[in-house]
């Protein structure tokens, strides 16, 4: 592992040690990501990699912890190619998503206010880091029309806001077999299940839903 004298690479988890190029965590932090890509689903007691509880989307880790929230926020607003190719192959190749077999990706698009102001799609880039390391072509499939922030919404008010908001676009004549849907975080599923609900109608037979991480809600006891 190498590090860069002259534009170094702060480590992805505390943001203030410098990390190698090829492993953007420093010595100091790779216990906190072992923890946290170790933590197990509350209901199915499954590591976020394999878990598919509900809605059987993919993910990375559980965004519960305080790390996760960090991690997180740093690829809202932090994150740079490196970073992004990196958490995009602990992605693949943690959860066993097999690049190959997806005819193409797409992502969830985000808020066209909040990426004028941010000038930056994190789920887009995301989305293209995978295409750039595993050769699978990316579709821009989407657009949101309006709607609230999600952020300080319930889970039934998530689902009212989201739903019809989001729009096909450069949709194909006749429909890809299999496309993967990629996202940043799932925190009730109803964007997620949104999206690809417009790529089922409009774009594939079949769509795989993947994030970085996803919250979990405890079953109910019957």
């Amino acid at each position: 592992m190498k590090l860069n004298q002259f534009y170094p690479q702060r480590c992805f988890v505390c943001g203030y040690h410098v990390a190698p190029d090829d492993f953007p965590i420093c010595i100091r932090c790779i216990a906190r990501m072992q923890r946290l890509l170790s933590e197990r689903c509350i209901n199915c007691n499954k590591p976020a990699s394999s878990c598919i509880c509900e809605d059987k989307t993919r993910c990375l880790f559980f965004y519960k912890s305080i790390t996760s929230k960090i991690l997180i926020h740093r690829f809202k607003y932090r994150a740079d190619r490196r970073i992004l190719r990196f958490v995009a192959q602990m992605l693949i190749e943690t959860t066993g998503v097999n690049p190959k077999r997806f005819d193409a990706i797409t992502y969830v698009p985000r808020l066209p206010r909040n990426e004028r102001k941010s000038g930056y799609d994190q789920s887009k880039w995301f989305a293209k880091a995978i295409s750039e390391v595993y050769g699978i072509p990316i579709l821009d499939t989407m657009v949101r029309k309006g709607g609230k922030d999600q952020k300080m919404l319930s889970r039934e008010e998530r689902i009212k806001n989201i739903r019809g908001r989001y729009k096909p676009k450069n949709a194909p004549t006749e429909k890809y077999n299999h496309l993967l849907l990629i996202d940043d975080v799932q925190t009730t599923g109803a964007t997620l299940e949104a999206c690809a609900k417009v790529l089922r109608e409009h774009f594939a037979n079949r769509v795989t839903k993947a994030c970085i991480a996803k919250t979990i809600v405890p079953k109910k006891k019957l």
